[in-house]
């Protein structure tokens, strides 16, 4: 795990724009997973580094269950703070198990793709919709996972998917993830703090 010390969403911005300029410049498709929450300013700046590409797949994380467009929907939540390339939806307005089948099905077709992923980490420690001691936090070969929580159903990328990541970018700031900070960077259990699933991607880069 890389560590560069920041508060300036600039720079992981930077890098992950750089990181992706790359592989479409050499022809290859990527999927770029972005988060909601205290990750979406780093996405929306990333978002204008970058051009729309037929090779760019850029989709949720996670999403929270409910009506298309929904306001606290990460989807929506990211439209409305800027973003600026068109993301894939999670929510198209079917059952939550339909959902979340097409969005599996989506990213079992790109799995050879080059996975790049911004993620965000609660003050629970949970990152993506893996919340603690949740049954989203079993290891299996499952891309994606849909469970009840209050007060939405969560549909998420699993710890598997997590784990194929080439390039995983964590960023978390505020004195409030303070221990968590500290538990990320000692072994901690991933059941209780899923933001550990993300040292299992290729590359790990946190800013804080």
């Amino acid at each position: 795990m890389q560590i560069i010390h920041t508060n300036d969403p600039h720079i992981p911005a930077q890098e992950i724009a750089r990181l992706i300029s790359q592989q479409l410049f050499q022809g290859r498709p990527v999927v770029w997973f972005v988060s909601g929450g205290s990750a979406i300013s780093v996405a929306v700046i990333a978002s204008t580094l970058l051009e729309a590409s037929p090779l760019l797949h850029i989709v949720l994380a996670d999403e929270r269950y409910g009506p298309v467009h929904h306001s606290d929907s990460n989807y929506q939540q990211l439209l409305d703070a800027g973003f600026t390339l068109p993301i894939i939806p999670i929510l198209t307005g079917k059952a939550v198990e339909r959902e979340a089948v097409t969005f599996a099905q989506y990213l079992y077709l790109h799995r050879d793709n080059f996975l790049i992923g911004l993620f965000g980490m609660g003050n629970d420690g949970h990152t993506a919709g893996i919340l603690p001691n949740s049954a989203a936090t079993v290891m299996n070969n499952d891309f994606v996972f849909f469970y009840p929580s209050d007060p939405y159903y969560r549909v998420t990328v699993t710890p598997y998917l997590l784990s194929q990541l080439a390039s995983a970018h964590l960023w978390v700031q505020g004195s409030a993830k303070l221990k968590q900070l500290q538990l990320l960077q000692d072994i901690t259990v991933p059941e209780y703090q899923p933001a550990q699933y993300l040292k299992q991607a290729k590359s790990l880069t946190l800013y804080y």
